[in-house]
């Protein structure tokens, strides 16, 4: 019997690699929570699919079994085969409920491994159907040494452990926003699960469903023109949001969505030229602590191997519009915000500017890193004015805070027009506005090149794009 290949790296300890399962365990045993079968008889299923379709050739007394931390959406076990001295470790995510769309959750890992570099657990093999030992779908992958990033911050992790990091995260941002697609949507397995991976087109109608308009994913170049404007998906998602309001009954009538304000918002930007140009790309969109894995045996070292072992929670990935990859991860120069138990998501309340000498240096590395394209969608607030509108139109409208959100980014969008200098809204010249992207001045100051020559390239270029997108409001 052939040994399995040693793992690159020991593990360290029992972090399992899952999505919404990096949330901490429940104090009871959660299967009783969930009404599913006991761990007790549970492990026995997986035993036998371990045996019998994992790892065929391992006899029984070689597998280990052990139930790790379990979330909302998936319980989790970690599986071993020990033989010859040598660990081969997976990790077995299975559904609470078999009737989830686990395909849905396959489609993104599947695509950010073929199409990126991105650091993730690799999915070994997974079956969405319920004909198996388990009874129920299933996904294998590999098991990575790690932990989650917030748990380090009281470490006194060294400045260069961080301004590595940054690097990294710059460079997986980089590579999210040049994985391009000409068309917006969700990412998902084809019809018949055989013929790679589609792009199902946010849904703009009742009539078809996203997985009837499915196409296949074509990897694309900056210079080829996208299916559909930004502007155009935009006013089409909030018409359908808008739609399904008046369909849910009267109520709406003395409670309306923001909807027609939203799209007046649309329109107007895309008559200033902030949706010209723009494509569609690879976006997490919960680009957050607790979905950052670092590996602690070299994290505050000078080792020069990676420190991100790999990013989580890749569900709700999407194909969208550049400036939804591009929103700035303030907590990692602020590294109080990692701290929060609650992180501002809406990105309203979002401190950008760092705090520190060392947090301004490990701004500017993430921002070299992710490069001028991120910069200019990161930090100009028209387009974090886009990226909330971009979310609603995603998810709709149906509890009183959204409600309050939206409404108030209709507020924040009247000062901004009333601002009459920029799209700043305090005033700042085109002049200014090159500066500070450069990094010659401001709050977000960021020297992210020493070459004069290489500045008056640069603030040619943002000249141009400030200009191309009119300033005045």
């Amino acid at each position: 019997m052939a040994a399995p290949q040693a793992e690159t790296s020991p593990i360290q300890g029992t972090f399992l690699l899952d999505d919404s399962d990096a949330e901490s365990a429940a104090p009871t045993d959660p299967s009783v929570t969930y009404g599913a079968e006991p761990f007790a008889t549970f492990r026995n299923r997986i035993h036998e699919l371990t045996i019998n379709v994992i790892w065929p050739n391992a006899a029984s007394d070689q597998i280990t079994i052990e139930r790790l931390t379990s979330g909302g959406y998936n319980r989790t076990f970690g599986i071993t085969w020990d033989v010859d001295n040598h660990k081969l470790q997976h990790v077995v995510r299975v559904p609470w409920f078999a009737d989830d769309d686990y395909a849905a959750q396959v489609a993104p890992l599947d695509f950010v491994a073929k199409y990126t570099k991105i650091p993730t657990a690799k999915i070994i093999q997974y079956d969405t159907t319920t004909e198996n030992p388990l009874e129920s779908p299933y996904m294998i992958q590999d098991r990575v040494s790690g932990v989650g990033l917030a748990s380090l911050v009281d470490n006194k992790i060294p400045p260069h452990g961080w301004q590595k990091l940054a690097k990294e995260l710059g460079d997986i941002t980089r590579q999210m926003m040049s994985t391009r697609s000409t068309v917006a949507g969700t990412i998902v397995l084809s019809p018949d699960g055989l013929r790679g991976l589609h792009v199902a087109p946010f849904r703009t109608s009742p009539e078809a469903s996203p997985a009837e308009t499915s196409r296949p994913y074509t990897p694309c170049g900056p210079s080829q023109i996208s299916s559909q404007s930004v502007a155009s998906l935009l006013i089409n998602m909030f018409e359908f949001q808008r739609q399904k309001e008046l369909d849910q009954g009267p109520y709406v009538v003395d409670f309306p969505g923001p909807w027609h304000g939203f799209i007046t918002m649309t329109k107007k930007l895309e008559e200033m030229g902030y949706f010209q140009d723009v494509d569609y790309c690879l976006c997490h969109l919960n680009l957050f602590p607790r979905n950052v894995i670092v590996d602690p045996s070299v994290f505050g070292t000078l080792n020069k191997k990676n420190k991100i072992a790999a990013i989580l929670d890749w569900d709700s990935a999407l194909l969208a519009p550049t400036f939804m990859a591009c929103r700035p991860p303030a907590w990692l120069w602020n590294n109080e915000q990692l701290l929060e138990e609650s992180f501002d998501e809406s990105e309203t309340k979002t401190k950008v500017e760092p705090s520190t000498e060392e947090g301004a240096e490990i701004k500017r590395i993430f921002d070299e890193a992710a490069g001028e394209t991120y910069m200019f969608f990161a930090y100009n607030p028209v387009y974090k004015v886009a990226r909330r509108l971009f979310q609603f139109g995603m998810t709709g409208i149906s509890r009183a805070d959204e409600f309050k959100m939206a409404h108030d980014l209709w507020d924040e969008w009247g000062v901004m027009k009333e601002g009459g200098g920029s799209t700043k809204g305090d005033g700042l010249t085109t002049e200014q506005l090159v500066a500070q992207a450069v990094g010659e001045e401001g709050p977000q100051s960021h020297p992210v090149l020493t070459s004069e020559k290489k500045k008056e390239g640069l603030r040619r270029n943002w000249k141009k794009r400030l200009k191309k997108r009119c300033i005045v409001m």
